[in-house]
This record gives structure tokens, sequence and C-alpha cells, in this order.
């Protein structure tokens, strides 16, 4: 599992909430997420959840504090101690379990397990094998459950900052394997079509209930730049309106994250 996205990750995980979350940018795709994570949890309150990926345990611990059972899991050793500690300041160890699991190959769990599964902040993408990470979610869910994830969009930030940089091969290699590979802390990462990431999620057995849009207005800025634009409370909450007001548009479905949900078939 010792990748490069392995290693960067546990290279910044003392300050990973702080980039992720408590920037401006990290707080709006926050609000994001969690706008479409939030319509489609389990009424039951005791349910078991699962966030592949979940880093140091952000949404495992909102999910937790919701009075759910949580499973949090990660490849990155430095960041799951973080969330342990982090949970811990919280009380909510006792709700929350830290696993060290690849998205791509999760062993440790029976089929038919989790009564919803979400994986965020592009997790999928990241994946050393993002086809195989679909089929792993869905394994894990139970029948009837939802798996709620959002990967990188195709025509998003990634080609826009080849663009800006001048990369055409990169751009030429982009069109024809979907790959980038030298953004994002140097590690591969995986841009789907819309058309692709329904697919994949049919293929396997979960039926496409809703596809968005996330953080596309901003697309193609770096963090620095968003945190810039973003530190404005007004251009704040306007940009805040857009991202939702238009999410569903099948104009920008694909400028950005791409949010998709599936409800498990069978």
């Amino acid at each position: 599992m010792n990748n490069k996205s392995t290693l960067y990750y546990d290279r910044i995980a003392e300050g990973y909430e702080d980039l992720q979350y408590n920037s401006a940018h990290g707080r709006l795709a926050t609000e994001l997420i969690w706008s479409s994570v939030k319509r489609f949890l389990p009424e039951e309150k005791e349910a078991l959840v699962l966030d592949a990926g979940g880093g140091t345990g952000f949404f495992a611990r909102r999910l937790a504090r919701l009075g759910y059972r949580v499973v949090s899991t990660d490849i990155a050793k430095n960041v799951l101690e973080v969330a342990g500690t982090l949970a811990n300041k919280e009380g909510l160890q006792s709700r929350i379990q830290f696993v060290f699991s690849d998205v791509t190959d999760m062993k440790e769990f029976e089929d038919n397990t989790f009564d919803f599964v979400t994986s965020n902040r592009s997790v999928v993408s990241y994946s050393l094998n993002p086809k195989r990470a679909i089929k792993e979610l869905s394994r894990v869910a139970k029948k009837g459950a939802y798996v709620c994830i959002d990967v990188h969009g195709f025509s998003g930030g990634g080609l826009k900052a080849l663009v800006a940089k001048r990369d055409f091969k990169g751009i030429e290699r982009l069109a024809r394997t979907h790959l980038v590979s030298d953004l994002y802390g140097g590690f591969g990462t995986y841009y789907f079509t819309a058309d692709e990431i329904k697919g994949l999620f049919r293929e396997n057995d979960l039926e496409v209930v809703d596809v968005s849009a996330r953080s596309f207005v901003l697309a193609g800025y770096n963090d620095e730049e968003r945190d810039k634009i973003l530190g404005d409370p007004e251009t704040y909450r306007t940009v805040r309106r857009l991202e939702l007001r238009f999410c569903h548009s099948p104009l920008f479905i694909g400028t950005g994250s791409i949010r998709i949900v599936g409800k498990k078939c069978r």
C-alpha cells in the first residue's frame, strides 16, 4: 500500500484537517459534500456506515455525532493515528472504528456489511484502481443501501491545470488514458466522464439515483487562489449559492468533481 498517495497523506497528516476542512475552500467543499451525503443517510440512527478513505475522520465524527456506528478506513497510517486522537478528544471512540484498508481491496469486510457507504474527497480517483474501488464499495454495501461518492470530473480542474502549465502532451495523455500523474502531490489521478462513472455504477449493481457537480465554479484555481477568492464573505456566499443552485445542471457536471449516488440493487 506504500504508494505516492500514501506517502503524501502520511506527510501532511497533522495539518490535513486545516487544509481540507478549515480553510475557506475546504469549508465550502465540506458544506457541498455534506449537503449531498445527508440526503441519503439511513433513518435508523444505529445503522452501520462505511466512510472509505475517510482520512482523519472528519465525516466519520460528524456521522457518529448523529448516532451512527461508523467504520472509517484509510491506507495512510499516520492519518489513522491522527483520526483516532481526534475521535478520542470528542469522546466518540466507542462509535467509530478506524481500519487500515485499501478501498480497492477491502478484504477486511464481508459482502453486504454496511447500511450506507460513502467515499469523499475523490478517494476513488486517487486509488490505484478506480474501477476496482467502485466494485468493492458496491460489494460491501447491503441490498438497498446507498453508495455516495465523488470523483474528479474529466473536464475539470486537472484539464485546466494542464492548460495553465502548457502541458500539451499531458492533455493528450489525459484524453487517451483519463490519467494525470503530476498533480495533487505527484500521484496518479483518474478523471471520469459522467457517462463513464454512471456506467460503472450500473455494472456493479448500483442504480444511479443522483448525479451532481461539486466545486465547479472555481475549478482550475489552486487552493491558495481559492482561499483568496473565498476569503470575502459575500463572495463565499455567492459561490456557495451558485454551487447548490446549478449542481444538477448537465452543463456543469464533469467540470469539477462529480457526485454520484447509487442504490444497491441486489
